[in-house]
């Protein structure tokens, strides 16, 4: 028998112990929204939710040019069923694409503008749903300089 380790997939504290290790029990493979643990080669349920860990523009920044936002998040994403919401400050929505997965990574959306965005205060609202059906919201300004 293991004593209590952390997860370096899930995060979790186990008491599973390792002599199980490899044996059938029951769960789902990664395939279906689920991650495998290394600490004791079986499959769990990952707890974590998506976080936005950088954005593009850079949050707090005065941007001079965007042509399209990229928002990175802690956790693979659902890009079909996530939302990029675009506005001005106003509330006024500004018509923008659907956000896209970027193609190299799938913790990233992309927004590509049909334009420059013009000088002013913007806001952009997401609401994500990570590839293990975790949801998160969030918002954030960003000004435009000319």
């Amino acid at each position: 028998m293991s004593g209590l380790s952390r997860c370096s997939t899930c995060s979790l504290m186990t008491c599973f112990p390792t002599a199980l290790a490899g044996r059938s029990l029951g769960v789902r493979n990664h395939a279906q929204g689920l991650s495998s643990c290394s600490h004791s080669c079986r499959t769990v349920r990952s707890s974590r939710r998506p976080r936005l860990q950088s954005a593009v523009p850079r949050v707090g920044s005065t941007a001079s040019r965007v042509s399209e936002l990229r928002l990175t998040f802690t956790e693979p994403l659902e890009a079909a069923v996530s939302t990029v919401i675009l506005s001005r400050s106003d509330g006024t929505p500004m018509i923008a694409p659907k956000a896209q997965a970027d193609q190299h990574d799938a913790k990233v959306l992309v927004v590509k503008l049909p334009q420059p965005l013009a000088p002013g205060q913007y806001k952009v609202e997401w609401r994500m749903v990570s590839v293990d059906t975790h949801h998160t919201r969030g918002s954030d300004q960003f000004p435009v300089a000319p």
